[in-house]
This record gives structure tokens, C-alpha cells and sequence, in this order.
């Protein structure tokens, strides 16, 4: 503490990130990874400051899984609670590589929970004109990855399930074949507590996640948490969404960008 009041530049950093929804733990662990919370032999506060956003921007790690093998067909599945915006963020992301990158792709619902889930999504399908498939067990998405086969990029919408419903998870496991090389991806609202976004992803980590989407960028003024969780459990950052309209309100995940929204709320 008399670390951070005899230096002015790096209590309002400090400031900031609470202020923005930055808890204080990872505050103060990035602060102290920078050497800004040390004896002052290390240098100014200007060069700790420095050091403890380039902390920052190194937790924050970006990268698209869909341009990682780009001579490969993108097989993805796509995880989340309930009411985190999942059917329509997959109904972006076929837009995008439909209209942008101008790749054919494939849907997949295998929520059989939901009232309608299959319909929004089969919807989507049809005013994009691309093929959709339900699957209720295994043999189904099976058969439905068979027929997609010629498609560049299939996209698997998946049941949103509570976190703490283990059931649900369990077969949810079991649908998903191992011997298909799925990416999983795990959706998060920003808007979301601490606690439930930790017991999230330990609900979904066996799914051997990829990356995180953030969602509902637009609906919470503090984005601190989304650096809360990557302090905790490091995963890439694919993409944001921004809102309710498809295909607009999504977005590759920018470094720059998040590290703005998690140090200045804009």
C-alpha cells in the first residue's frame, strides 16, 4: 500500500482496474509481477507501470481457431449456461465465414432441452441456405458429420446447460465423439460474477477447451472480469459479441482492443 501511494502513476492503474471490474487479487498479482510492488530498486514507476501492462497484455492472449489449419475443415462446438446468447453467436459465426470468408458451412443442434432451440437455429439455417441437422445421441451427429463432410467450416450448437447440473454435463460428454476432432469453445457473459464464471469452466474444462467467447460486451459498463478470467484459468480469446443483431454484433477478439475495455470501460 505505501508502495502504491508513493507513486501516483501506478495507484491510479491500480484505480482503474478496480474500478472497471478488476478484482483486487488479480490486481495486485499483476502489479507485483511488474515489480510495482516491490522495494523501488527495479527502476521508476513509469518503467513498473510499463511492465505491469505488458503483464496485461500477455494474459491476454487473442487467436482465431478457424485460421489455424486453414487446409482443414473447422469442426467446433460451442458450450455455455443457459441464456448466454450461444444459438445466436453460433448463428454469427456461420454468417461471418459465410459471408466474409465465404466458406460453406454446416450446422448442427444437439440441444434437445429447449423448447425451440432447434427451430431458432434451423431458422438461421434457412435464411442463410445451409444445411442444419439435428442430433439427439451420438449415432445422429455422427451421421450428420458424415453429411457435412464437404463443408468448410461445421458449427455445433450444444444444450445450454446449468454448471452445476453434473448430469446434464455427463451426457453431454458422452455425445460428443471422441474420435471426431471437435474444438470446443466455451461462451462467458462479461456481466457474469467471478464465482460463477470460475464454476463454468470447471463445469466445462473436460471438454478440453480452446477458447473463450466473451459475450454481452454491450450490456456491462465493467469489463474487468473478462482479465479476471484470464488470470485464472489462460485460455485464448476468439471472439466478442456485441448485441442481438446477426450477423453484426460479433467480433474477432482484438488484444488492443480488450485491453482498452478492461483498463478504460470503452
Amino acid at each position: 500500500v505505501e508502495r502504491l501511494l508513493a507513486n501516483p502513476g501506478l495507484l491510479s492503474l491500480y484505480a482503474a482496474l478496480i474500478r472497471n471490474g478488476v478484482n483486487a487479487d488479480s490486481a495486485r498479482s499483476l502489479l507485483d509481477r511488474g515489480g510495482g510492488l516491490g522495494d523501488g530498486a527495479g527502476g521508476s514507476a513509469s518503467v513498473a507501470k510499463k511492465k505491469v501492462l505488458q503483464e496485461m497484455a500477455t494474459a491476454v492472449e487473442v487467436k482465431d481457431p478457424f485460421e489455424s489449419n486453414p487446409g482443414e475443415p473447422g469442426l467446433a462446438a460451442f458450450f455455455a449456461t443457459t441464456g448466454v446468447g450461444k444459438t445466436t453467436t453460433v448463428a454469427k459465426l456461420a454468417a461471418r465465414f459465410m459471408l466474409r470468408a465465404k466458406k460453406k458451412v454446416g450446422l448442427v443442434s444437439i440441444d434437445g432441452y429447449r423448447i425451440g432451440a432447434m427451430e431458432q437455429l434451423r431458422i438461421y439455417a434457412n435464411i442463410l441456405g445451409i444445411p442444419c441437422f439435428p442430433a439427439f445421441c451420438r449415432k445422429d451427429l455422427l451421421y450428420a458429420l458424415r453429411k457435412l463432410s464437404n463443408r468448410d467450416v461445421v458449427l455445433i450448437d450444444t444444450a445450454g446447460q446449468s454448471h452445476y447440473d453434473r448430469q446434464r454435463i455427463d451426457a453431454l460428454r458422452g455425445l460428443i465423439p471422441a474420435e471426431a476432432p471437435v474444438d470446443c469453445h466455451l461462451l462467458l457473459p462479461v456481466g457474469t460474477s467471478d464465482g460463477e464464471m470460475d464454476q463454468a469452466v470447471r463445469s466445462f474444462k473436460a471438454f478440453s477447451l480452446k477458447s473463450y467467447i466473451f459475450t454481452k460486451l454491450d450490456e456491462c459498463q465493467r469489463r474487468g472480469s473478462m482479465l479476471n478470467q484470464l488470470l485464472r484459468f489462460p485460455l485464448p480469446v476468439s471472439y466478442v459479441t456485441t448485441g442481438q443483431n446477426v450477423p453484426e454484433d460479433i467480433e474477432r477478439a482484438d488484444k488492443r482492443k480488450l485491453l482498452n475495455l478492461i483498463l478504460n470501460g470503452n
